[in-house]
């Protein structure tokens, strides 16, 4: 799976950060900033 796919299936997600962070193995700070646009920001 590419990048951004994952990166829009994430800000898509309703589930915990934390259950979204241990599925794609990062930490949910990691998951924060993507839902957030501190990363990613451009997608």
């Amino acid at each position: 799976m590419k990048r951004p796919e994952q990166v829009l299936r994430i800000r898509a997600d309703n589930r915990t950060l934390v259950a979204i962070g241990k599925e794609y193995g990062v930490a949910m700070t990691t998951i924060s900033a993507i839902k957030n646009r501190n990363t990613w920001a451009h997608l």
